[in-house]
């Protein structure tokens, strides 16, 4: 048995065909300034977690970021399970181990084998028991049918290719009535914040690309200046 402070992490799976470093989703999920200087594309794009996590688990990112607001919109109860998809350095996860609680569960996804192992000693230290690893493909999520309440990706969506078809497999990986709630950046200029341009997506085109995979899809009221939610449900 394992101490409550020192969680016995759980590797949940290791799916790993189809990964492509040239289009990432992984540790996505905190641009800023340098954007284009994180995603250099190669193989070890992301080898060193070490060098993100100052900026991405900054403590003044909540004043933009409003990690509230996203814990909101996924609707969560204690001992539920929540996927993090693109987990990369982990700043959603606090504030995701706290609205499943003790009996739940939180599922750290990335396609990054370096972000997880960042993942798993960061959650040893902090006592995030209720932390599980998986190591996720660029084409699917990889865990089993309706095997989870809700998905949250931050930041991520963007970089993923084939969209309406992942949407789709998380739609399965879901419960009926579940969600799946999308963050990412206004498709508008932000100088020196966020991806390129052509690399951003609006609100509208998130919702279509979620209802062509089968969900209900709605824009979620927020009060972040530079991001939008999307919410996608999983019809009952």
């Amino acid at each position: 048995m394992s101490s409550p402070t020192v969680p016995q992490l759980i590797i949940l799976g290791a799916v790993v065909g189809g990964c492509r470093a040239s289009a990432p989703h992984s540790s996505a999920e905190g641009h800023g300034p340098g954007h284009a200087e994180v995603h250099a594309h190669g193989p070890d794009h992301f080898s060193d977690p070490s060098q993100y996590v100052a900026a991405w688990n900054a403590p003044d990112r909540d004043a933009y970021q409003k990690p509230e607001e996203i814990v909101a919109a996924l609707g969560l109860t204690p001992g539920q399970t929540v996927v993090d998809l693109g987990a990369g350095t982990g700043y959603l996860l606090p504030p995701l181990v706290k609205a499943v609680g003790p009996e739940g569960v939180v599922i750290a996804a990335d396609v990054e084998q370096a972000m997880l192992t960042f993942l798993g000693d960061a959650a040893k230290k902090e006592g995030w028991a209720t932390v599980r690893l998986h190591l996720s493909a660029m084409d699917d999520l990889g865990l089993p049918p309706a095997s989870v309440d809700s998905v949250v990706t931050l930041n991520v969506w963007h970089h993923i290719e084939g969209r309406p078809a992942y949407a789709a497999k998380v739609l399965q990986t879901i419960k009926p009535g579940g969600v799946f709630v999308i963050v990412d950046f206004l498709k508008e200029e932000t100088e020196g914040f966020g991806p390129p341009m052509t690399m951003r997506l609006s609100a509208d085109e998130v919702i279509a690309e979620l209802v062509a995979g089968g969900f209900e899809a709605e824009l979620v009221p927020e009060t972040m200046p530079r991001h939008y939610v999307v919410r996608g449900r999983r019809p009952l």
